[in-house]
C-alpha cells in the first residue's frame, strides 16, 4: 500500500470511530463488538462510491443491517428500577442508526470519499442534515462548486 492509502484508510477509520463514539450508540451493544463493527462499515462505505441512486444506496444499507441483526447484541442493561434487561439481538433499526449516521459523518461533515461522490450520497442519506441556506460549504469553497444538493 502506498502512503496515499493508508492515509484514506486511515481518515476512513478516524470517521467510523468518531460516529460510533459520539453518537453514543457503541455503549448500546455488547462489549468488545466495536471492531467488528467498524470494519463492516469500512467495507459498507467502500461500496457507497458507486452508489448512483437511492435503490443502490439502500441495498448497501440493507446488506449492512442484515449482517448487523445477526452478528450483533445488545448490551445487557440494569435498569433504574433494579431490573435486568437482558442482551438480545440488535434490531434493524438500530443497525440502521448506525449505518446512517457514519454516512452522514462520512459524506456530509468530512466529503468523502470525495466532494462529488459525496455529494451524490447526500440525497438518499436516511438523516436529517442542516440545511445549507447559503451554499458556503467546504466543497463549494475547494471543488468547484459541487452542493450539498448535488447541484452545481
Amino acid at each position: 500500500m502506498n502512503p496515499r492509502d493508508d492515509a484514506s484508510e486511515i481518515k476512513i477509520k478516524n470517521v467510523i470511530d468518531m460516529a460510533i463514539t459520539f453518537s453514543a450508540m457503541n455503549r448500546v451493544f455488547e462489549e468488545g463488538t466495536k471492531q467488528k463493527i467498524a470494519q463492516k462499515l469500512a467495507n459498507s462505505l467502500g461500496l457507497l462510491t458507486a452508489v448512483d441512486g437511492k435503490d443502490a444506496f439502500e441495498k448497501v444499507q440493507s446488506e449492512f443491517c442484515e449482517w448487523f441483526i445477526k452478528s450483533v447484541s445488545t448490551a445487557e442493561k440494569v435498569l433504574k428500577n433494579k431490573k435486568i434487561k437482558k442482551s438480545q439481538s440488535a434490531s434493524y433499526g438500530q443497525a440502521a442508526k448506525v449505518f446512517n449516521v457514519v454516512g452522514k459523518v462520512y459524506s456530509y461533515y468530512c466529503h468523502l470519499p470525495d466532494c462529488e461522490s459525496a455529494a451524490k450520497l447526500l440525497p438518499v442519506l436516511q438523516i436529517s442534515m442542516p440545511d445549507s441556506q447559503n451554499g458556503d460549504s467546504y466543497c463549494d469553497r475547494n471543488a468547484g462548486g459541487v452542493q450539498a444538493n448535488g447541484i452545481s
